[in-house]
């Protein structure tokens, strides 16, 4: 083939300019000239673009091939026009003196807004004429029109050439020394300095902040006495959406998990996404817990990997025609309850997919795929692995899965690491054909005896040999109980729990036998002090105590089903993952009497280790099973506090609109739910994050949130160790509701958006009951 130019726009080598010396199929072979010298990759065709061009190898007609692409080309170079062009006003002050950057900011914003209004005057001329002259063309010759006259058609093109020019970054091959050594620079140099681009983003962002300290100030020092006492203590939530949109009082309304993640990552908060922040993801998490529209999926051309996790079955077909433009995609993964993977076979630029929780037992339409580099198949029936053999995987993971048969992999040349995790396994030769392996994971497959293997293969390493999987409990060999402990050996437990200090593994291992003790008295010491349990009720009913009169309206002898589901009942279609978890980890519930006169209900629930083999262990079939020592189960007390009923007419200052129809239902089941690790659901809305930084100023606050409003953000719907749950007053569900954020404050970062139910039934349960 006739050698032609490309430049390298993904991977450690951007921005290198390579020549392309052969394409076939989902691979090219290009040289690139690092440091004098000509170096040999083999790229993705979504790696490179023709030199000189926007297109890619094998992306040219998605790109240019239509009249509407090259419309929708021509409308974003003009917008990108105004973009760069207003970022001059920042670029030309580089260097000189930072005398009133809040001043600096208004002039900025006038400049950029008459930038903005020239662009698109600008636009919508090229735009008409395109309509006249172009669009009756064929659309290569558009095309060509198009870019013979550059300067008018795509503006943004030169202008962003120009300002390269008068702000040079650092070339791909500075970049590439500087990341071999470290990003290292001296003290005071140029480099440590950052490039002028960088200057001048750094310059925009002073100023931006400086002026909303100052409007801040501003607006907080003009608020009558009577706005203040009609407000939060600091700042304006009026100016947000919950307080201009429509409240529909509906709890859970249409899905919009796809919508949310998007918004979520790019930060574009209400309106149109602009291009630019859509081409700007690479990398998106979603978590769907009920049927979804996936089509906004289609608007990420640049997504690199994709993780989708649904708690329902997903349209597999839909799914892959979104994403089979989408050439950078690399890894794909797809926890969900599906069964065919055929539609998938077509995302030919995967390299690694994982495939866990699904319903797969044939993956026969993986069978040409060629490109599959790491493959995960776990947590489902599959059995058969023969539709892999042809395959050049470099690590295949099958854990707690069906398979046996290990033989299809003989041969594979290319075959790493292998994870075999709780299979029941039992032939390991294989091993002894793959050339390249070097680690194999055993654990719970029960394999004690290796023989010769070790010798025969001495550069694997082979863990968990040995490691026997948790047995499935026989229902034939589950104690019965005739009733609750008696006195003196109920006594005997007392008295070694008391004496047990603070050794909490013995307590643990305690409070599991004083449960199954089916005694109040022994229940008593299992919750916190200064709350009585006025009424208990168990999993077997042996040992119940009536409840009485509560706040629940749960009948004297409802036992433990009953109660539960009356409790639930108004949420149990709103977070139904969170209400079986409440059924299935519960194991007694207490009516609690506390000494400053509230009452409370306590869920006596079982959890295990999250070291990631937890989910091995069987779930307790009864209280005896629960007390086992040999079983490493935990016993949390979760405390739920009576009910909260908010009016639903009242404003609330703080949010400039009332408590949102989902807050006010769980609260009508809890006010907070709080187990005693200290992690919590629920809970007062007491304060925004400005308020939560009293002493801070607007600036310093909204760093602490990325950058984003302090007064924006709600505290709290929840709470954990390293993360507040909190409401954002400017991101709404269909019903005008403010949807939960997830604030990382360590890091300084908000996002993770979601519904009220999507939030509780997926975060909310691990908080509450652990994995």
């Amino acid at each position: 083939m006739d050698d032609i130019r490309v430049t390298v726009i993904d991977g450690p080598f951007t921005g290198f300019e390579a020549l392309l010396t052969s394409h076939e199929g989902d691979r090219v072979l290009v040289h690139v000239i690092v440091f004098g010298r000509q170096v040999p990759l083999e790229l993705h065709p979504g790696q490179v673009r023709i030199a000189g061009t926007t297109s890619r190898p094998r992306d040219v007609d998605i790109v240019t091939g239509s009249h509407a692409a090259l419309r929708d080309r021509i409308a974003v170079e003009h917008d990108r026009l105004a973009e760069t062009e207003a970022f001059r006003f920042f670029l030309d002050r580089v260097g000189t003196p930072e005398c009133d950057p809040a001043a600096e900011w208004d002039g900025y914003v006038a400049h950029r807004d008459e930038v903005r209004a020239r662009a698109e005057a600008r636009k919508q001329a090229a735009l008409e004429r395109f309509g006249r002259e172009l669009a009756g063309l064929p659309a290569d010759e558009a095309r060509r029109v198009v870019d013979t006259d550059p300067a008018y058609w795509l503006p943004g093109r030169a202008a962003a050439a120009e300002q390269r020019e008068r702000a040079p970054e650092p070339d791909a091959e500075q970049r590439l020394l500087a990341a071999i050594l470290g990003e290292a620079a001296a003290e005071g140099s140029a480099a440590e300095e950052g490039s002028p681009v960088d200057r001048a983003g750094e310059r925009l962002e002073r100023a931006r902040m400086a002026a909303e300290d100052r409007d801040y100030e501003r607006w907080e020092a003009a608020r009558s006495e009577e706005e203040r006492r009609a407000g939060p203590s600091r700042g304006n939530p009026s100016r947000y959406a919950y307080a201009r949109a429509a409240h529909a009082d509906v709890s859970l309304p249409e899905e919009r998990g796809v919508e949310l993640a998007i918004r979520s990552t790019t930060g574009i908060s209400d309106g149109p996404i602009p291009p630019d922040a859509l081409t700007a993801v690479d990398g998106l998490r979603l978590d769907l817990y009920r049927p979804a529209d996936l089509s906004p999926l289609a608007q990420l051309p640049n997504l690199r990997w994709l993780a989708l996790h649904s708690a329902v079955a997903i349209d597999v077909a839909a799914l892959a025609s979104i994403l089979a433009p989408m050439r950078n995609l690399r890894d794909l993964t797809v926890e969900a309850p599906v069964d065919d993977l055929g539609p998938l076979a077509r995302l030919t630029q995967v390299a690694n997919l994982t495939l866990d929780g699904t319903l797969v037992t044939d993956l026969s339409p993986l069978a040409a795929a060629t490109h599959l580099r790491d493959l995960s198949v776990c947590d489902g029936p599959l059995e058969d692995l023969t539709p892999l053999a042809g395959l050049r995987l470099t690590r295949l993971f099958v854990y707690r899965t069906r398979v046996r048969d290990l033989s299809p992999l003989a041969g594979m040349e290319t075959l790493q690491v292998l994870g075999l995790v709780a299979c029941p396994v039992r032939d390991l030769s294989v091993v002894t054909t793959l050339p390249a392996l070097h680690f194999v994971n055993l654990r719970h497959t029960g394999i004690a005896d290796l023989g010769d293997l070790p010798e025969r293969v001495p550069g694997v390493t082979f863990e968990g040999v040995g490691e026997l999987a948790p047995a499935p409990f026989d229902p034939s060999t589950a104690a019965t109980t005739a009733g609750p402990l008696a006195d003196e050996p109920a006594a005997a437990l007392l008295a070694e729990f008391h004496a047990a200090g603070d050794d909490w593994r013995r307590k643990g291992r305690l409070e599991r036998a004083m449960l199954a003790g089916r005694r109040l008295d022994l229940v008593q010491p299992i919750v916190k002090d200064g709350t009585t349990v006025a009424g208990l009720f168990l999993r077997d009913g042996i040992g119940d105590v009536p409840f009485p009169d509560n706040p629940w309206d749960i009948p004297a002898d409802d036992g433990l089903p009953a109660a539960l589901t009356r409790v639930w009942a108004p949420v149990a279609e709103l977070a139904p993952r969170f209400v079986a978890a409440v059924r299935d980890r519960t194991l007694a519930l207490a009516l609690l009497s506390r000494d400053d006169g509230t009452t409370a209900l306590g869920y006596l629930a079982w959890y295990r280790d999250d070291d990631g083999s937890g989910a091995l262990i069987p779930a307790p079939d009864s209280l005896d099973r629960f007390a086992d020592p040999a079983i490493d189960y935990h016993l949390s007390v979760v405390v739920g506090a009576a009910p909260h009923h908010a009016d639903p007419t009242a404003r609330v200052p703080l949010l400039a609109g009332p408590v949102p129809r989902p807050i006010r239902d769980f609260w009508a089941i809890h006010h907070v739910l709080k187990p005693a690790h200290g992690d919590s659901v629920g809970g007062a809305l007491a304060r925004n994050t400005l308020e939560f930084f009293q002493d801070d100023t607007w600036s310093m606050a909204a760093k602490r949130l990325g950058g984003l409003p302090p007064d924006r953000f709600i505290h709290s719907v929840g709470r954990a160790d390293y993360d507040d749950y909190v409401l954002d007053l400017d991101v709404l569900d269909g019903a005008g509701n403010p949807v939960v954020a997830t604030w990382a404050f360590k890091e300084w970062e908000v996002g993770g958006h979601k519904q009220f139910w999507d939030w509780l039934d997926s975060t909310g349960t691990d908080l509450i009951f652990g994995p």
